[in-house]
């Protein structure tokens, strides 16, 4: 089975000794629009330690797009079969999908594909210190997922600030674990910044997420470039 959504077995899933962890995961053969309240929470449980998926059946209700997302959100689905009988997916790639967000004008299949387990958006950074009150700065991200289910990897999340002038960087590590970012929630981040203890000068700040395993970074679904330092979400001058 080809899977959308996974050309190949992640290496994080692998021992040293590359023999496959033993996981469970659900496959639904018949994937519908209809789902009893059973169904949906033994879905919802299995889907918060291990990918669920499957085919979509030939359910004509499918074809619309407002139905065949909430299936897919309320199912929690990471992956879909690529090689099942086409007629669904078929029609997800004749349509268009029409909203406010960026995916306005792409197609329903797009927007499906891209959603497919996790996928996280930045959705604000902020910065406050006040100079007479506070010993030191405290930045907070609001990040969420939009995805349909949630990383089953633990990645690093760090901040890191660069000194434009010196090129030195500082990198902080954020408590947090991105396993427990949940479909359609956004989670807050805070950290505490030492800004009296920093050289003088501008910092780049950057947010990255990474897999350690693999060293692969994790990309956002933000607008903003990727660069080697992560997403760079803003600057600061320290005086």
């Amino acid at each position: 089975m080809q899977a959308i959504g996974q050309t190949s077995v992640p290496p994080t899933l692998f021992t040293s000794d590359k023999t496959l962890f033993y996981r469970l995961g659900l496959f639904n053969d018949s994937l519908t629009s209809a789902l009893s309240n059973a169904e949906a929470e033994a879905t919802s449980t299995i889907a918060s330690f291990a990918p669920c998926g499957g085919s979509v059946a030939a359910d004509p209700s499918l074809a619309d797009a407002a139905t065949a997302i909430q299936m897919l959100q309320a199912r929690h689905i990471s992956y879909l079969n690529a090689e099942q009988t086409e007629s669904t997916l078929t029609s997800w790639k004749s349509q268009t999908y029409t909203s406010s967000d960026a995916y306005n004008g792409l197609t329903l299949y797009d927007y499906m594909t891209t959603h497919l387990g996790y996928r996280y958006v930045l959705r604000d950074a902020a910065l406050s210190f006040n100079t007479w009150k506070n010993e030191s700065g405290s930045l907070t991200l609001s990040i969420e997922n939009v995805g349909f289910s949630v990383s089953y990897m633990p990645y690093d999340v760090c901040l890191l600030m660069r000194n434009q002038d010196t090129e030195e960087m500082i990198t902080l590590p954020l408590d947090t674990d991105n396993r427990s970012w949940n479909p359609q929630e956004t989670t807050t981040l805070k950290q505490s910044l030492a800004l009296r203890d920093y050289d003088k000068g501008t910092y780049s700040l950057y947010l990255l997420v990474q897999n350690p395993a693999s060293g692969e970074v994790i990309k956002l679904g933000n607008t903003m470039p990727l660069t080697s330092n992560g997403y760079m979400i803003g600057s600061l001058v320290i005086e």
